[in-house]
């Protein structure tokens, strides 16, 4: 089975602080010891990225060890999220076997016709624009992330079966309706499948 690991998820397991620490460590372990595949976008691990350099800065959170040992000794911000990205994707691909993956083909600029005009825009966003929020009553972050999942599976040829999230009020009102459109099942260790 191959799962996309949405971005809160992984917020979860990598900090102890988060609420939901403890259940994304034992599904995202649970996954991985089972030998399922773990995807992540660049989106995921952009979003990822932002959000633990505004934490660190705000230092609000507590990593996991030896995460949080090792930043103590950096007082530097900025050398603190260079520090913390590096080990975090280490540490991602070797306890979960985590793939963050892409897709040149998803950026290839191609033709938008609004009305008379034109717009040229990067595949993905092509398919936002005309499959995906037409049907899908989401709000944009969560969105793109489908857009990824989905054409990851369609373009680029990562068969991607379930996308894994905490996001339970955004995406369980449409679940149903993503599994059929894109045939991408949505679940949450939060709520029953």
């Amino acid at each position: 089975m191959t799962y996309y690991i949405d971005t809160n998820v992984l917020i979860s397991y990598l900090f102890v602080s988060e609420h939901n620490h403890i259940i994304s460590q034992k599904i995202l372990e649970n996954i991985a010891n089972q030998r399922h595949t773990l995807y992540g976008s660049t989106i995921t691990f952009v979003e990822m990225y932002n959000t633990i350099c505004r934490k660190i800065r705000g230092g609000r959170w507590k990593f996991i060890d030896p995460i949080q040992k090792y930043l103590e000794k950096i007082t530097n911000s900025e050398n603190r999220c260079k520090l913390v990205i590096a080990i975090i994707y280490e540490l991602l691909k070797e306890r979960l076997g985590i793939k963050f993956v892409d897709c040149k083909d998803l950026y290839e600029f191609e033709k938008f016709e609004i009305g008379k005009h034109a717009l040229y825009v990067p595949q993905i966003f092509k398919v936002l624009l005309e499959e995906l929020t037409p049907k899908l009553t989401i709000r944009f972050k969560d969105l793109i992330h489908l857009a990824y999942v989905y054409m990851l599976s369609k373009i680029c040829n990562i068969d991607i079966k379930y996308f894994l999230t905490f996001d339970v009020e955004d995406f369980g009102k449409i679940k149903n309706h993503i599994k059929q459109a894109l045939g991408i099942e949505i679940v949450s260790p939060l709520s029953p499948p």
